[in-house]
């Protein structure tokens, strides 16, 4: 084992083909989804959706350690890819909607930078010339 690999997490998962365009899928984890290339949830869908979810738990746990009590939070994303294959994301939008005691627009967006810039390994695993936009706000 290499030293890079010493510090590395190993990530694991299994597709089992269903027929068509179809899979299910397993995580190492034993968590089932499945991705369906004809009108289903394609794995491009689930990418998108993993950036949302990858922010928001970031932005869930900062806020929760600015001792934020989140009464209601909501995250919108809209991604849009290229036409021209490799259909990438070349710009996403994600719109963040939140309510709590202690919260702040201040304490969103420092939520959201750190999230942006240190912990959210998805953004950080696509492409560097992605035009990411995020937007937030709190309700009273």
């Amino acid at each position: 084992m290499t030293e890079e690999n010493k510090t590395a997490e190993i990530v694991k998962g299994t597709l089992n083909w269903t027929g068509g365009f179809s899979f299910d899928a397993v995580s190492g984890k034993g968590h089932k989804f499945a991705f369906d290339g004809r009108g289903g949830l394609t794995p491009s869908d689930a990418l998108i959706l993993s950036l949302a979810g990858c922010m928001s738990i970031d932005v869930v746990s900062i806020l929760e350690k600015k001792r934020v009590k989140l009464e209601k939070y909501t995250a919108e994303i809209e991604g849009e890819k290229t036409t021209t294959f490799p259909k990438h994301y070349k710009s996403a939008t994600l719109t963040i909607t939140a309510k709590g005691d202690g919260l702040d627009e201040n304490k969103l967006g420092q939520a959201v930078e750190l999230s942006r810039e240190k912990y959210c390994s998805v953004l950080f695993s696509l492409r560097q010339d992605l035009e990411f936009t995020v937007k937030t706000i709190v309700e009273d």
